[in-house]
C-alpha cells in the first residue's frame, strides 16, 4: 500500500474512534422514557432481512454492523444487508453463525454452529480446526479476555487461544452454556450444574458456584459482568447479580417478565438490559420494564443485545430484528397510561394540570408532575370535542349538544334542559363578559348563567349561522379573531373585518392562530399552508417558499425563536427569523424540518379536527396530539446530531467484475463501466444520510447524489483519476473528510505518446518522400528539357553548316553518308515540319487538264 494512502486509513481510522468516543454520552437511551417511548426500528423478512431469527449482533470498530444468523454472516450499513461468507474452501454455502468477537488486533471470530471457528482478518476469512488444534465444530460463546486471549465455549468443552495457539480448559461438564470474565480477572464458566471459576494462569484452581451458593438453578444460559464488577447469570429459572461474594436473585415475583434468561447486557447509561422468552427487559433505578411483542417486538424470545456507538440498543429475536434509539421527540400512549392512543385536543389549566381529550372516547386524563391520572367515568356519551381552558381555571368541553365544565375534579353538564340545541359546538372561548361558543348552523353565542344569548355585533346584528367557526383567538376583550372554514374575520370593537386568500391569506381554511407576542399572528391552514399577520399586512409560506407541506392543522411557537408545525405528514419546524427574512424580502426560500416516525412519533399523522390540537405548556414544551399518542416536544433540549458519519467506499465494479478499493490500481485499456459503492454509517436516521461525490479529472463539481449509494460512469478517457465521496447525517451536518479511491485508466495503443510519435515519424517521412519524389521529377524534367535544347541547338549548327545535297533529286547526305530525302533531313536536324502542296507552275506542267477545266468554269 503506497504510505499516502496508508497515512489516509490510519487517519480515518482515528477519526472513527475519536468521532464513536465522543458520541457515547449524547445519545444514549436515556433512562427516564419508557421504553416504548424510545425510537423503534424494525426489521423482519419482508422488509429485507435475510433472516427470521438474529441469533448475536456485534459492532466493530469501523462502524459496522455485523449480524450472524441461520443464513450466514451479515454486515449492514443501516440500509443494506451484505453477506460474507464464513467458508474459505467454498464461498456459496451457508453457515448458521451463533457468536461473534471483535478482538484488539481488529479479527473478526465467527463462531458457527456446526462448523467450527473461523476468523475475518484484513478481508480474509481462515478456518480453525484440528489441524490448528482445535477440535470442536459446536461454538457457544465467544470473549476476550484483558490479557489478549479469546475464551472459547463450545457443546464440548472450552478453549483459549492466544499467540496462535490453542489450550483446552478441561472441566466437567464440558456443554458450555455462557462465559464472562470478572474485575479479578477470572473466567466465568457456564454449564448445567451450575458456574466454574476459573484462574486462567492457573486452571486447575476452580470454583463452583450452584443452587446451594445461591443461584435460583443450576442450568445456566449466560454470564455477564457490568462495568459495577458485578457478574450477572442467567438460568431457566431467573436472574442472579453476583455482588460482595453473594447472590440477589430476579424473577417474575419482583418485575422481570419470564424467568427463561437468553442474555444480559448494560448499556452506557448503566442500564442493564435482559432478553427473555417473554420479551425485552430494562432494570433502571431499582425497577424492572419490560417491553414484549404486544408491545411491539418482533418476538418474545430476545436472543441478543448489543449498543452500537451512536448509543442506539440492537435487540435480536427469533422473528426479527429490533433497533432502539433515543429521539427527541417523546410520545404517550396506552403503555404510558393514556385510557386512548387517539389524541384529538391537548391544553393545559392554570394549576400546570395537562388534559388529554380523544376523539374515540371522552375520558378526562390528567398528566401533572409526570403521572397520568384517569377519571373512572366518561364525561358524556360522546367523544369529546374542542376544549377550553377558562380564566377562572376550569375547563370547558364541547360535544354535540353537550356542554361541560371541569372544575376541581367536578363536572357540570349543560344539555338541551338548558337551551343547548342539538348541534355540533366546534369552538369556545371568552372575553371579560362571558363565554362565548359556535354552535353548528345556529351562529355565535354568549353562555352566560347557563343560558345563551346571541352575539352581536356593533350594529346589533348576529353573526352569520351559515359561517362554520373552526376556532377562537380572544387577542384582547376588544378584538377577536375568528378563523372560519372559509376565511379570517376579526372583529374589533363589534365591527367584523373579513380576509381571504385574495388578501394574502395561504389558505381560506383556517385551523389555528397563534399569539407569538412579538407583534406577529401565526395562521395555519390545511388548504395553503401558513400565514403571518403583521403591522396589517398578510405573508404566505407554502410548499413553493420551502414549508415542508402545504396542510398545516396547527401553528405553536418556542422560546427558542423558532415555530412548530403539526400536519398529517409529520411535525414541522421553522425558524421565525427565516420567516421574517422572506416576509422582507431578503430571502426568497425558508427551510423547514420534518419530524415523523423515525424521530419517535408512532405515526406521522397529527389530529386537527378540533382545536386546540396541540399546546404550549407553562415550561415550554411543545404538544401535540396524533392519531397514536400525544407528543411532547422540549425545544430546550432538543438534540442535533452534531457527530459526522464515517464514509467509507464499499467496492468498486469494473466492468461487472469487482475490486477491493484499498489501494491504488491501473485499468485496462477498454474499460467501459464504472461503478463506486460507498456507504456513510449512522443509525440513528439511515434514510436521511445524504452523499456528495466527484470524480477528480472529470467531474468540475461536485455531485448531488441524495440518498443513492452508488456512482456511475462510462466511457472515461485514459488518465489519472481519485473518487472522492462525503456524506452527511440526519440533520444535514457533513463529514468533510472524504473516503477516496485513486486509480489510472490506461490509453489503448494508438493513444499513447510513443505511437504519437510513430505516427509523426511515418507522416514526416512520406512527406519528405514525397518532396524528393517531385523534386526529382523535376529535376529530371529539366534535364530532359536541357538535353533537347541542347539538340536542338546541335541540330541548327548542323544546318547551319557546308550540306551536301544533289544537283538532279535534291537529296541530302547526312553525316554517315547516306542519303535522306531533303524535307526528312531538315525535320531530323530542326524543329521544322512539313506539309505537303503543289505551286501553280509545277501543276501547270503536271496537270496541265485541270488547270485548263477550272479555268472554262
Amino acid at each position: 500500500m503506497p504510505k499516502s494512502k496508508y497515512k489516509r486509513v490510519v487517519l480515518l481510522v482515528f477519526a472513527m474512534v475519536f468521532i464513536f468516543g465522543a458520541m457515547s454520552p449524547i445519545f444514549a437511551l436515556d433512562p427516564q422514557k419508557t421504553i416504548n417511548q424510545y425510537g423503534h426500528t424494525i426489521w423482519i423478512r419482508q422488509n429485507g432481512l435475510p433472516a427470521t431469527a438474529v441469533n448475536v449482533v456485534l459492532q466493530t470498530h469501523d462502524g459496522y454492523i455485523w449480524f450472524g444468523m441461520s443464513a450466514g454472516l451479515f454486515r449492514f450499513d443501516g440500509v443494506s444487508f451484505t453477506q460474507v461468507s464464513t467458508n474459505p474452501e467454498n464461498s456459496k454455502s451457508n453457515e448458521s453463525v451463533t457468536s461473534l468477537c471483535e478482538t484488539r488486533d481488529s479479527s473478526l471470530w465467527i463462531g458457527t454452529g456446526y462448523n467450527g471457528l473461523r476468523r475475518l482478518k484484513n478481508g480474509k476469512m481462515y478456518n480453525y480446526g484440528s489441524k490448528e488444534g482445535f477440535y470442536d465444530t459446536q461454538i457457544r460463546q465467544l470473549v476476550e479476555s484483558r490479557t489478549g486471549s479469546l475464551l472459547i465455549g463450545t457443546s464440548n468443552g472450552s478453549y483459549t487461544f492466544k499467540n496462535g495457539v490453542f489450550r483446552p480448559l478441561l472441566l466437567n461438564p464440558n456443554y458450555i452454556s455462557g462465559l464472562a470474565e470478572d474485575s479479578l480477572g477470572r473466567i466465568w464458566v457456564g454449564t448445567h450444574l451450575g458456574v466454574r471459576i476459573i484462574d486462567e494462569s492457573d486452571p486447575t484452581k476452580v470454583v463452583w458456584l450452584t443452587t446451594k451458593n445461591g443461584l435460583p438453578q443450576n442450568v445456566t444460559t449466560y454470564i455477564y459482568t457490568d462495568r459495577q464488577a458485578n457478574v450477572w447469570v442467567g438460568t431457566f429459572a431467573g436472574l442472579a447479580r453476583w455482588k460482595d461474594g453473594k447472590f440477589t436473585i430476579y424473577n417474575v415475583n419482583n418485575g422481570l417478565s419470564d424467568n427463561f434468561i437468553y442474555v444480559i447486557f448494560q448499556d452506557k447509561d448503566d442500564n442493564i438490559w435482559v432478553g427473555t422468552r417473554r420479551g425485552l427487559n430494562r432494570f433502571s433505578g431499582g425497577k424492572w420494564t419490560s417491553y414484549i411483542n404486544s408491545d411491539g417486538l418482533t418476538d418474545n424470545n430476545v436472543l441478543s443485545l448489543a449498543e452500537d456507538h451512536e448509543g442506539g440498543l440492537w435487540v435480536c429475536t427469533s422473528n426479527g430484528l429490533n433497533l432502539f434509539k433515543n429521539v427527541n421527540i417523546t410520545t404517550f400512549t396506552t403503555y404510558e397510561g393514556l385510557p386512548s392512543n387517539y389524541i384529538s385536543s391537548i391544553i393545559e389549566t392554570s394549576d400546570k394540570s395537562l388534559y388529554f381529550f380523544s376523539n374515540e372516547r371522552s375520558y378526562v386524563t390528567r398528566f401533572i408532575n409526570g403521572k397520568i391520572t384517569k377519571r373512572g367515568t366518561q364525561i358524556g356519551p360522546l367523544f369529546a370535542g374542542p376544549v377550553y381552558s377558562a380564566r377562572d381555571g376550569s375547563l370547558w368541553v364541547g360535544q354535540s349538544g353537550l356542554l361541560f365544565n371541569i372544575k376541581n375534579g367536578k363536572v357540570k353538564r349543560y344539555d338541551a334542559t338548558t337551551g343547548l340545541p342539538l348541534k355540533w359546538i366546534p369552538a369556545i372561548t371568552e372575553d371579560d363578559k362571558s363565554l362565548i361558543l359556535y354552535i353548528d348552523h345556529k351562529g355565535i353565542f354568549r353562555f352566560i348563567n347557563g343560558r345563551l344569548t346571541p352575539y352581536l355585533m356593533k350594529n346589533g346584528k348576529k353573526y352569520p349561522a351559515e359561517e362554520y367557526v373552526v376556532c377562537f383567538y380572544q387577542q384582547h376583550d376588544n378584538l377577536l379573531w375568528i378563523g372560519a372554514a372559509s376565511r379570517l374575520i376579526k372583529v374589533e370593537n363589534g365591527e367584523a373585518t373579513t380576509y381571504t386568500t385574495k388578501d394574502g391569506l395561504a389558505g381560506n381554511w383556517v385551523t389555528s392562530i397563534y399569539d407569538d407576542r412579538q407583534g406577529n399572528l401565526w395562521i395555519s391552514s390545511p388548504q395553503g399552508g401558513l400565514t403571518r399577520y403583521k403591522n396589517g399586512k398578510f405573508t404566505a409560506y407554502s410548499k413553493k417558499a420551502g414549508l415542508f407541506t402545504d396542510e398545516i392543522y396547527c401553528v405553536l411557537g418556542d422560546d427558542q425563536g423558532d415555530l412548530w408545525l403539526s400536519s398529517p405528514v409529520g411535525i414541522g419546524r421553522v425558524s421565525c427569523k427565516e420567516l421574517d427574512d422572506y416576509a422582507e424580502g431578503r430571502t426568497n426560500i425558508i427551510h423547514s424540518q420534518v419530524y415523523e416516525i423515525a424521530d419517535g412519533m408512532k405515526t406521522d399523522e397529527c389530529f386537527g379536527e378540533y382545536q386546540p390540537a396541540g399546546w404550549k405548556t407553562h415550561d415550554g414544551h411543545i404538544w401535540f396530539a396524533t392519531r397514536i399518542g400525544a407528543v411532547m416536544i422540549d425545544p430546550k433540549t432538543f438534540k442535533k446530531n452534531e457527530l459526522q458519519p464515517p464514509v467509507l467506499i464499499e467496492h468498486v465494479t469494473v466492468d461487472q467484475q469487482i475490486i477491493p478499493p484499498d489501494h491504488f490500481i491501473s485499468l485496462p485499456a477498454g474499460t467501459q463501466k464504472l461503478e463506486f459503492h460507498y456507504t456513510a454509517l449512522s443509525f440513528l436516521v439511515s434514510s436521511r444520510v445524504l452523499f456528495k461525490y466527484k470524480l477528480e479529472g472529470y467531474d468540475h463539481d461536485w455531485v448531488d447524489a441524495g440518498t443513492r449509494r452508488v456512482a456511475y460512469y462510462t466511457n472515461l478517457p485514459h488518465g489519472d483519476y481519485r473518487f472522492r465521496v462525503m456524506a452527511c447525517n440526519n440533520d444535514g451536518l457533513w463529514n468533510e473528510v472524504c473516503a477516496d479511491f485513486g486509480f489510472k485508466l490506461e490509453p489503448h495503443f494508438y493513444e499513447m505518446y510513443w505511437f504519437y510519435a510513430l505516427i509523426l515519424i511515418v507522416l514526416g517521412g512520406i512527406i519528405y518522400g514525397f518532396i524528393r519524389l517531385r523534386l526529382w521529377q523535376h529535376i529530371k524534367k529539366e534535364k530532359e528539357l536541357q538535353d533537347r535544347i541542347q539538340e536542338a541547338l546541335a541540330n541548327l549548327k548542323i544546318l547551319g553548316g557546308l550540306v551536301p545535297i544533289c544537283a538532279n533529286c535534291k537529296k541530302i547526305r547526312d553525316d554517315k553518308g547516306y542519303w535522306d530525302q531533303l524535307e526528312e533531313y531538315v525535320q531530323t536536324h530542326s524543329d521544322v515540319r512539313f506539309s505537303h502542296s503543289i505551286c501553280p507552275e509545277c501543276a501547270k506542267e503536271l496537270y496541265p487538264d485541270m488547270i485548263l477545266k477550272k479555268k472554262k468554269t
